[in-house]
Protein backbone atom coordinates (compact mmCIF):
# COMPACT_ATOMS: atom_id res chain seq x y z
CA UNK A 1 0.00 0.00 0.00
CA UNK A 2 1.73 3.20 -1.13
CA UNK A 3 0.89 7.04 0.76
CA UNK A 4 0.23 9.52 -1.66
CA UNK A 5 0.70 12.80 0.54
CA UNK A 6 2.75 15.63 -0.26
CA UNK A 7 6.30 16.09 2.64
CA UNK A 8 4.66 18.14 5.56
CA UNK A 9 6.48 19.18 8.41
CA UNK A 10 7.20 16.40 11.28
CA UNK A 11 4.01 16.00 13.68
CA UNK A 12 1.65 17.40 11.30
CA UNK A 13 -1.91 15.80 10.17
CA UNK A 14 -3.10 15.57 7.06
CA UNK A 15 -5.52 13.32 4.84
CA UNK A 16 -4.32 10.85 2.51
CA UNK A 17 -5.70 8.30 0.33
CA UNK A 18 -4.13 4.97 1.42
CA UNK A 19 -6.38 2.18 -0.23
CA UNK A 20 -9.98 2.13 0.84
CA UNK A 21 -11.24 5.64 0.90
CA UNK A 22 -10.11 8.97 2.90
CA UNK A 23 -7.71 8.44 5.71
CA UNK A 24 -7.02 10.11 8.52
CA UNK A 25 -3.18 10.33 8.69
CA UNK A 26 -0.61 11.10 11.60
CA UNK A 27 3.35 11.34 12.05
CA UNK A 28 5.38 11.52 14.80
CA UNK A 29 8.70 13.44 14.85
CA UNK A 30 10.84 11.17 12.95
CA UNK A 31 7.73 11.06 10.25
CA UNK A 32 6.58 7.56 10.59
CA UNK A 33 3.27 6.86 10.10
CA UNK A 34 1.64 5.92 12.64
CA UNK A 35 -2.15 5.60 13.09
CA UNK A 36 -5.26 5.90 10.31
CA UNK A 37 -8.73 6.58 10.86
CA UNK A 38 -10.28 5.00 7.53
CA UNK A 39 -13.77 4.78 6.09
CA UNK A 40 -14.49 1.36 4.56
CA UNK A 41 -16.83 0.79 2.12
CA UNK A 42 -18.78 -2.82 1.98
CA UNK A 43 -20.09 -4.25 -0.28
CA UNK A 44 -23.79 -6.26 -0.24
CA UNK A 45 -23.13 -7.98 -3.85
CA UNK A 46 -19.68 -9.20 -2.31
CA UNK A 47 -21.79 -10.70 1.13
CA UNK A 48 -19.49 -8.45 2.99
CA UNK A 49 -22.79 -7.35 4.46
CA UNK A 50 -25.77 -9.55 4.80
CA UNK A 51 -29.76 -8.99 5.05
CA UNK A 52 -31.15 -10.22 8.56
CA UNK A 53 -34.68 -10.00 10.06
CA UNK A 54 -33.52 -6.63 12.60
CA UNK A 55 -31.29 -5.11 8.97
CA UNK A 56 -27.79 -5.78 7.86
CA UNK A 57 -25.22 -7.34 9.43
CA UNK A 58 -21.43 -7.46 8.25
CA UNK A 59 -20.09 -11.00 7.37
CA UNK A 60 -16.80 -12.28 8.44
CA UNK A 61 -15.35 -11.25 5.26
CA UNK A 62 -16.27 -8.30 5.88
CA UNK A 63 -14.40 -7.74 9.32
CA UNK A 64 -11.91 -9.06 7.09
CA UNK A 65 -11.59 -6.33 5.04
CA UNK A 66 -12.07 -4.03 7.89
CA UNK A 67 -8.89 -5.79 9.19
CA UNK A 68 -6.95 -4.91 6.69
CA UNK A 69 -7.20 -0.87 8.31
CA UNK A 70 -7.72 -2.25 11.98
CA UNK A 71 -4.15 -4.57 11.38
CA UNK A 72 -5.66 -7.19 14.54
CA UNK A 73 -4.22 -10.41 15.22
CA UNK A 74 -6.74 -12.68 15.18
CA UNK A 75 -5.83 -15.73 16.28
CA UNK A 76 -7.30 -19.33 17.93
CA UNK A 77 -5.05 -20.71 20.75
CA UNK A 78 -4.51 -24.38 20.54
CA UNK A 79 -5.92 -25.31 23.91
CA UNK A 80 -8.29 -23.76 26.09
CA UNK A 81 -9.68 -24.16 29.70
CA UNK A 82 -13.04 -25.29 30.53
CA UNK A 83 -15.36 -27.79 32.74
CA UNK A 84 -15.91 -31.02 31.43
CA UNK A 85 -18.11 -33.83 32.66
CA UNK A 86 -15.73 -36.43 33.72
CA UNK A 87 -17.48 -40.05 34.92
CA UNK A 88 -20.43 -37.39 35.44
CA UNK A 89 -18.59 -35.08 37.84
CA UNK A 90 -17.92 -31.23 36.67
CA UNK A 91 -14.01 -31.10 36.25
CA UNK A 92 -12.07 -28.31 35.13
CA UNK A 93 -9.39 -28.95 32.58
CA UNK A 94 -7.32 -27.74 29.53
CA UNK A 95 -8.21 -29.02 26.51
CA UNK A 96 -8.03 -28.83 22.43
CA UNK A 97 -8.95 -25.62 20.92
CA UNK A 98 -11.83 -26.27 19.58
CA UNK A 99 -13.26 -29.17 21.96
CA UNK A 100 -15.73 -31.38 20.19
CA UNK A 101 -18.22 -33.93 21.59
CA UNK A 102 -19.29 -36.10 19.55
CA UNK A 103 -22.67 -38.89 20.10
CA UNK A 104 -20.78 -42.19 21.70
CA UNK A 105 -23.92 -44.03 19.05
CA UNK A 106 -23.63 -41.97 15.78
CA UNK A 107 -20.66 -40.39 16.48
CA UNK A 108 -22.43 -37.34 14.90
CA UNK A 109 -21.14 -33.87 16.18
CA UNK A 110 -23.18 -32.63 19.31
CA UNK A 111 -21.36 -29.52 20.79
CA UNK A 112 -18.62 -27.41 19.48
CA UNK A 113 -16.51 -25.38 22.36
CA UNK A 114 -13.61 -22.75 21.30
CA UNK A 115 -11.98 -19.38 21.71
CA UNK A 116 -10.74 -16.72 19.25
CA UNK A 117 -8.38 -13.70 20.31
CA UNK A 118 -8.37 -10.42 18.32
CA UNK A 119 -5.25 -8.27 20.13
CA UNK A 120 -4.19 -5.12 18.41
CA UNK A 121 -4.47 -1.33 19.56
CA UNK A 122 -8.23 0.72 20.10
CA UNK A 123 -8.55 4.18 19.16
CA UNK A 124 -6.76 6.47 21.42
CA UNK A 125 -3.60 3.69 20.67
CA UNK A 126 -4.31 1.29 24.03
CA UNK A 127 -3.70 -2.32 23.82
CA UNK A 128 -7.06 -4.64 23.93
CA UNK A 129 -7.60 -8.22 23.48
CA UNK A 130 -10.82 -8.91 22.91
CA UNK A 131 -11.66 -12.97 24.19
CA UNK A 132 -14.65 -14.48 22.44
CA UNK A 133 -16.14 -17.92 23.21
CA UNK A 134 -18.76 -19.88 21.47
CA UNK A 135 -20.41 -22.76 22.19
CA UNK A 136 -22.30 -24.25 19.61
CA UNK A 137 -24.72 -26.98 20.75
CA UNK A 138 -26.61 -28.75 17.63
CA UNK A 139 -28.79 -30.71 19.75
CA UNK A 140 -30.48 -27.92 21.31
CA UNK A 141 -30.52 -26.21 17.82
CA UNK A 142 -31.82 -28.84 15.94
CA UNK A 143 -35.18 -29.04 18.93
CA UNK A 144 -35.14 -25.48 18.88
CA UNK A 145 -36.12 -25.43 14.73
CA UNK A 146 -38.20 -28.42 15.06
CA UNK A 147 -40.05 -26.56 17.98
CA UNK A 148 -40.40 -23.55 15.45
CA UNK A 149 -41.84 -25.71 12.86
CA UNK A 150 -44.27 -27.89 15.66
CA UNK A 151 -45.98 -24.61 16.48
CA UNK A 152 -46.06 -23.08 13.01
CA UNK A 153 -47.10 -26.08 10.93
CA UNK A 154 -50.09 -27.82 10.73
CA UNK A 155 -49.14 -31.79 11.09
CA UNK A 156 -45.75 -32.01 11.57
CA UNK A 157 -45.26 -32.49 14.67
CA UNK A 158 -46.29 -31.69 18.75
CA UNK A 159 -44.86 -31.14 22.19
CA UNK A 160 -45.71 -34.41 24.24
CA UNK A 161 -44.95 -36.55 27.40
CA UNK A 162 -42.61 -39.41 27.09
CA UNK A 163 -44.95 -41.43 28.66
CA UNK A 164 -47.34 -40.44 25.90
CA UNK A 165 -45.03 -41.04 23.10
CA UNK A 166 -44.23 -44.87 24.08
CA UNK A 167 -47.72 -45.59 24.06
CA UNK A 168 -48.76 -44.82 20.33
CA UNK A 169 -48.55 -47.39 18.36
CA UNK A 170 -46.79 -45.36 14.96
CA UNK A 171 -43.85 -44.11 17.33
CA UNK A 172 -41.45 -46.16 15.28
CA UNK A 173 -42.31 -44.27 12.11
CA UNK A 174 -42.00 -41.22 14.05
CA UNK A 175 -38.94 -38.76 15.83
CA UNK A 176 -38.53 -38.04 19.39
CA UNK A 177 -36.07 -35.13 20.69
CA UNK A 178 -36.18 -35.19 24.45
CA UNK A 179 -36.24 -31.65 25.45
CA UNK A 180 -36.70 -31.82 29.38
CA UNK A 181 -36.95 -34.19 31.78
CA UNK A 182 -40.03 -36.71 31.03
CA UNK A 183 -41.44 -34.30 27.89
CA UNK A 184 -40.22 -33.79 24.08
CA UNK A 185 -41.03 -33.08 20.85
CA UNK A 186 -42.49 -36.00 18.39
CA UNK A 187 -41.73 -35.22 14.31
CA UNK A 188 -43.34 -36.56 11.44
CA UNK A 189 -40.32 -37.35 8.83
CA UNK A 190 -42.82 -37.82 6.05
CA UNK A 191 -43.67 -34.36 6.40
CA UNK A 192 -42.11 -31.67 4.08
CA UNK A 193 -40.97 -29.02 6.39
CA UNK A 194 -39.68 -31.90 8.64
CA UNK A 195 -37.67 -32.96 6.18
CA UNK A 196 -36.13 -29.58 5.51
CA UNK A 197 -35.56 -29.33 9.20
CA UNK A 198 -33.57 -32.62 9.07
CA UNK A 199 -31.44 -31.04 5.87
CA UNK A 200 -30.78 -28.34 7.48
CA UNK A 201 -29.85 -30.08 10.71
CA UNK A 202 -27.61 -32.71 8.12
CA UNK A 203 -26.15 -29.25 6.58
CA UNK A 204 -24.86 -28.00 10.07
CA UNK A 205 -23.01 -31.51 11.02
CA UNK A 206 -21.06 -31.28 7.78
CA UNK A 207 -20.02 -27.67 8.64
CA UNK A 208 -20.53 -27.73 12.04
CA UNK A 209 -16.54 -26.32 13.09
CA UNK A 210 -16.59 -24.11 9.87
CA UNK A 211 -19.03 -22.84 10.84
CA UNK A 212 -18.26 -22.29 14.60
CA UNK A 213 -14.84 -21.04 14.14
CA UNK A 214 -16.30 -18.71 11.76
CA UNK A 215 -18.51 -17.05 13.67
CA UNK A 216 -15.95 -16.97 16.65
CA UNK A 217 -13.48 -15.01 14.55
CA UNK A 218 -16.09 -12.68 13.40
CA UNK A 219 -17.30 -12.15 16.78
CA UNK A 220 -13.50 -11.10 17.85
CA UNK A 221 -13.12 -8.55 15.26
CA UNK A 222 -16.48 -7.36 16.11
CA UNK A 223 -16.15 -6.84 19.72
CA UNK A 224 -12.54 -5.22 19.37
CA UNK A 225 -12.86 -1.21 19.90
CA UNK A 226 -10.67 -0.52 16.66
CA UNK A 227 -14.25 -1.68 14.57
CA UNK A 228 -16.68 -2.05 17.02
CA UNK A 229 -19.52 -2.11 14.53
CA UNK A 230 -21.94 -4.90 14.50
CA UNK A 231 -25.05 -3.35 11.89
CA UNK A 232 -24.98 -1.23 9.24
CA UNK A 233 -27.04 0.97 6.98
CA UNK A 234 -26.44 0.22 3.57
CA UNK A 235 -27.06 2.71 0.74
CA UNK A 236 -27.46 0.97 -3.26
CA UNK A 237 -25.66 -1.81 -1.53
CA UNK A 238 -22.70 -0.15 0.02
CA UNK A 239 -22.16 0.25 3.27
CA UNK A 240 -19.87 2.45 5.17
CA UNK A 241 -17.32 1.44 8.56
CA UNK A 242 -14.69 3.90 10.07
CA UNK A 243 -11.56 2.01 11.38
CA UNK A 244 -9.06 2.62 13.24
CA UNK A 245 -5.37 1.31 12.45
CA UNK A 246 -2.00 1.66 14.22
CA UNK A 247 1.27 0.42 13.39
CA UNK A 248 3.17 -0.79 15.85
CA UNK A 249 6.50 -1.85 17.06
CA UNK A 250 5.44 -5.04 19.08
CA UNK A 251 7.02 -8.29 17.55
CA UNK A 252 5.68 -11.71 16.43
CA UNK A 253 7.47 -12.88 20.09
CA UNK A 254 5.72 -10.24 22.14
CA UNK A 255 2.11 -11.30 20.41
CA UNK A 256 2.32 -14.55 20.95
CA UNK A 257 3.46 -14.08 25.11
CA UNK A 258 0.04 -12.04 25.08
CA UNK A 259 -1.69 -14.46 23.55
CA UNK A 260 -0.26 -17.35 25.94
CA UNK A 261 -1.24 -15.26 28.84
CA UNK A 262 -4.30 -14.59 27.80
CA UNK A 263 -5.05 -18.41 26.79
CA UNK A 264 -3.86 -19.12 30.61
CA UNK A 265 -6.11 -17.18 32.44
CA UNK A 266 -3.69 -14.40 32.86
CA UNK A 267 -4.64 -10.18 31.60
CA UNK A 268 -1.04 -9.07 30.43
CA UNK A 269 0.13 -5.89 31.70
CA UNK A 270 -1.66 -2.35 30.55
CA UNK A 271 -3.75 -4.49 28.25
CA UNK A 272 -8.06 -3.80 28.76
CA UNK A 273 -9.70 -7.35 27.79
CA UNK A 274 -13.07 -8.02 26.57
CA UNK A 275 -14.51 -10.86 27.01
CA UNK A 276 -18.04 -12.24 25.63
CA UNK A 277 -19.64 -15.94 25.60
CA UNK A 278 -21.66 -16.33 22.99
CA UNK A 279 -24.13 -19.13 21.87
CA UNK A 280 -25.38 -19.85 18.76
CA UNK A 281 -29.16 -19.94 19.21
CA UNK A 282 -31.93 -20.90 16.63
CA UNK A 283 -33.49 -17.64 15.40
CA UNK A 284 -30.83 -14.80 16.59
CA UNK A 285 -28.44 -12.96 14.62
CA UNK A 286 -25.78 -14.94 14.24
CA UNK A 287 -28.21 -18.11 13.38
CA UNK A 288 -29.76 -15.80 10.66
CA UNK A 289 -26.79 -15.11 9.61
CA UNK A 290 -24.92 -18.41 9.12
CA UNK A 291 -25.50 -19.95 6.43
CA UNK A 292 -24.17 -16.78 4.78
CA UNK A 293 -21.16 -16.74 6.48
CA UNK A 294 -19.80 -20.26 4.68
CA UNK A 295 -21.94 -20.33 1.41
CA UNK A 296 -22.66 -16.53 1.56
CA UNK A 297 -26.14 -17.53 0.10
CA UNK A 298 -29.55 -18.81 1.20
CA UNK A 299 -29.77 -22.94 1.25
CA UNK A 300 -31.86 -24.86 -0.44
CA UNK A 301 -34.15 -26.73 2.15
CA UNK A 302 -35.07 -29.33 -0.42
CA UNK A 303 -31.27 -30.23 -2.08
CA UNK A 304 -29.31 -29.31 0.94
CA UNK A 305 -27.54 -27.00 -1.87
CA UNK A 306 -27.60 -23.47 -1.91
CA UNK A 307 -29.92 -21.26 -4.44
CA UNK A 308 -27.29 -21.24 -8.23
CA UNK A 309 -23.69 -21.61 -6.14
CA UNK A 310 -21.75 -24.14 -4.66
CA UNK A 311 -21.07 -25.39 -1.25
CA UNK A 312 -18.18 -24.74 0.33
CA UNK A 313 -16.45 -27.96 -1.26
CA UNK A 314 -18.11 -28.55 -4.31
CA UNK A 315 -17.76 -27.33 -7.48
CA UNK A 316 -20.34 -25.06 -9.41
CA UNK A 317 -22.49 -26.36 -13.11
CA UNK A 318 -20.78 -25.21 -15.78
CA UNK A 319 -23.95 -24.44 -16.68
CA UNK A 320 -23.99 -21.42 -14.03
CA UNK A 321 -20.75 -19.75 -15.20
CA UNK A 322 -22.18 -18.80 -18.29
CA UNK A 323 -22.52 -15.30 -18.87
CA UNK A 324 -20.81 -11.90 -17.45
CA UNK A 325 -23.50 -11.94 -14.83
CA UNK A 326 -22.93 -15.30 -13.80
CA UNK A 327 -19.13 -14.68 -13.61
CA UNK A 328 -19.01 -11.90 -11.57
CA UNK A 329 -21.44 -13.52 -9.16
CA UNK A 330 -18.79 -16.21 -8.95
CA UNK A 331 -15.93 -13.84 -8.78
CA UNK A 332 -17.63 -12.96 -5.72
CA UNK A 333 -18.31 -15.93 -4.13
CA UNK A 334 -14.55 -17.06 -5.07
CA UNK A 335 -13.19 -14.22 -2.88
CA UNK A 336 -15.53 -14.34 0.00
CA UNK A 337 -14.12 -17.98 0.22
CA UNK A 338 -10.41 -17.82 -0.08
CA UNK A 339 -9.91 -14.46 1.32
CA UNK A 340 -6.55 -12.93 0.70
CA UNK A 341 -5.50 -15.89 -0.64
CA UNK A 342 -7.74 -14.87 -4.27
CA UNK A 343 -5.78 -12.15 -5.18
CA UNK A 344 -2.58 -14.56 -5.71
CA UNK A 345 -4.63 -16.74 -7.79
CA UNK A 346 -6.40 -14.39 -10.04
CA UNK A 347 -3.83 -11.96 -10.70
CA UNK A 348 -2.08 -14.54 -13.26
CA UNK A 349 -5.02 -14.27 -15.52
CA UNK A 350 -5.98 -10.82 -14.66
CA UNK A 351 -2.74 -9.28 -13.55
CA UNK A 352 -4.87 -5.62 -12.98
CA UNK A 353 -7.08 -7.21 -10.30
CA UNK A 354 -5.89 -5.38 -7.61
CA UNK A 355 -6.19 -2.08 -9.10
CA UNK A 356 -9.79 -2.47 -10.12
CA UNK A 357 -12.62 -1.35 -7.48
CA UNK A 358 -15.56 -3.52 -8.41
CA UNK A 359 -15.01 -6.62 -10.38
CA UNK A 360 -17.75 -4.78 -13.00
CA UNK A 361 -14.78 -3.15 -14.07
CA UNK A 362 -13.26 -6.14 -15.49
CA UNK A 363 -13.97 -6.54 -19.41
CA UNK A 364 -15.84 -9.80 -20.26
CA UNK A 365 -12.44 -11.41 -20.99
CA UNK A 366 -10.92 -10.80 -17.78
CA UNK A 367 -13.98 -11.94 -16.05
CA UNK A 368 -14.05 -15.27 -18.62
CA UNK A 369 -10.29 -15.79 -17.48
CA UNK A 370 -10.75 -15.43 -13.75
CA UNK A 371 -13.50 -17.44 -13.41
CA UNK A 372 -11.53 -20.03 -15.46
CA UNK A 373 -8.69 -20.04 -13.78
CA UNK A 374 -10.17 -20.00 -10.38
CA UNK A 375 -12.40 -23.65 -11.48
CA UNK A 376 -9.39 -25.09 -12.08
CA UNK A 377 -7.98 -24.23 -8.44
CA UNK A 378 -11.40 -24.91 -6.81
CA UNK A 379 -11.09 -28.22 -8.08
CA UNK A 380 -7.62 -28.73 -6.89
CA UNK A 381 -8.38 -27.90 -3.62
CA UNK A 382 -11.74 -30.06 -4.02
CA UNK A 383 -9.36 -33.38 -5.04
CA UNK A 384 -7.17 -33.05 -2.16
CA UNK A 385 -10.28 -32.93 -0.02
CA UNK A 386 -9.36 -29.35 1.65
CA UNK A 387 -11.43 -27.06 0.32
CA UNK A 388 -10.92 -23.40 -0.31
CA UNK A 389 -9.99 -21.52 3.19
CA UNK A 390 -12.02 -18.71 4.69
CA UNK A 391 -10.55 -15.29 5.07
Amino acid sequence: MSDRYSSKPSGSKELARLGDGEVFVKRTQDGILRSVVSNVSLDLRKKEIVKIQSGFMITASGYDRLNKIANLTVVSPPSMTMTILINGTPQTREVGNPYIEYDPETNAIRTISLTCLAIGLGPIGNWCITHERLRFDLDRYFAMEAWSKVKNVKNAGKFESVSSYNKRDDKDDWIFIPIMPGWGISLDPRHDEVQKVLTNHFQRQKFAERIASTICRRNAMKRHPAIAKTTVLPRDGLATVQVYGWQHDYTAKQINTMISQVSHGEIPPQVEMRQAITEIEHGHDDSQSMESEISSDDMDHTSGQPHGQATLFDQPEPSRLTGREQGLAYLGQCDDRLGSAFLGVVESAVPRIDQVDTFSDLTDEEVADAVSLLREYMGEQINAGDGPSGG
